[in-house]
């Protein structure tokens, strides 16, 4: 009996799942305010991103939409973002090429 619990435990523990990106309803709105229904790709984004991907409807064909063209966009009941101009530190990361300033290298940047 004593096996049996173990072996169920572990095939508990070692299975792994899988999940794939799904398109989910959504809108973007473009620089000129209008606004448009649509499937976006939720990547769930960790990251600032500069483009995403969408579909106008289920079965047609994916499209590309970035920073420059959208300035909202977001998925219903989800997630929302929005471009803003941002300071970004650029500081070189690679102690060779660092300069000798202390304080940060902000440079002005598009971001989501």
């Amino acid at each position: 009996m004593g096996q049996k619990i173990l072996f169920y435990l572990t095939l508990l523990f070692t299975m792994t799942t899988y999940s794939q990106v799904k398109f989910e309803k959504g809108y973007y709105i473009n620089n000129k305010g209008e606004r448009g229904n649509c499937l976006i790709k939720n990547i769930d984004w960790k990251n600032t991103s500069t483009e995403f991907k969408y579909k106008l409807a289920e079965n047609s064909e994916k499209k590309k939409a970035t920073i420059t063209a959208v300035k909202e966009f977001g998925i219903l009941n989800d997630s929302k973002y929005i471009r803003s101009k941002v300071k970004i530190d650029r500081s070189p990361t690679d102690t060779n090429t660092s300069s000798y300033n202390r304080n940060p290298e902000f440079k002005e940047e598009d971001q989501y």
